[in-house]
């Protein structure tokens, strides 16, 4: 899936989101180690270090794990996770996003979710769980838009979308000719 990110009035550059193989996921590391320690502490609620990312990102299991990569000129520049709480894919699932620093607020995050909710429906999923930062309006906002159950947990506000629901947003992309979307940059 693509779609356009607006990063000047006159420039508009597109976006691509594709479901990462087990040979992508060299790109998923380099973008958790692009991100910037606000974004990480938004991801992981604490600092985490280089050597976690790495580690998190090697410890990716397919059977039970879904990364939607999303490119921007070739480059890995946002993911959409979803993982089963199961040991291969369940009921239910949480979903998590990271967007490096320079490309939030761009119009990927509406793609990103729409696209997370598409792969959950065809999974089997029925249910995605968030766990997001008291201070990330941005998710709170786009979690409220897909029609999340939300309540605070002390510093979390944890949100539930229910996937069979027909009126969630839906993906609005162009295809590629492949498995991705591509959408412009807002």
């Amino acid at each position: 899936m693509s779609a356009n990110l607006q990063l000047a009035p006159q420039q508009t550059q597109k976006f691509q989101i594709r479901l990462l193989g087990a040979d992508d996921l060299a790109h998923f590391e380099a973008h958790m180690l692009r991100l910037s320690d606000a974004c990480r502490r938004l991801r992981f609620g604490t600092h985490v270090s280089d050597a976690f990312l790495r580690g998190y990102a090697q410890r990716v299991d397919l059977r039970n794990t879904a990364v939607l990569g999303v490119f921007v000129d070739g480059e890995m520049r946002g993911a959409a996770e979803l993982r089963s709480f199961a040991v291969t894919w369940g009921h239910d699932a949480e979903g998590a996003f990271t967007v490096e620093k320079q490309y939030r607020a761009c119009g990927m995050g509406k793609a990103m979710m729409a696209a997370l909710v598409d792969c959950g429906r065809k999974l089997g999923v029925c249910e995605i769980h968030l766990a997001l930062h008291a201070a990330n309006h941005a998710m709170h906002k786009l979690a409220a838009a897909f029609a999340a159950s939300m309540h605070c947990d002390g510093c979390e506000l944890l949100a539930r979308i229910k996937l069979r629901q027909e009126d969630l947003p839906t993906l609005d992309g162009q295809s590629d000719g492949t498995s991705a979307l591509v959408f412009d940059l807002e």
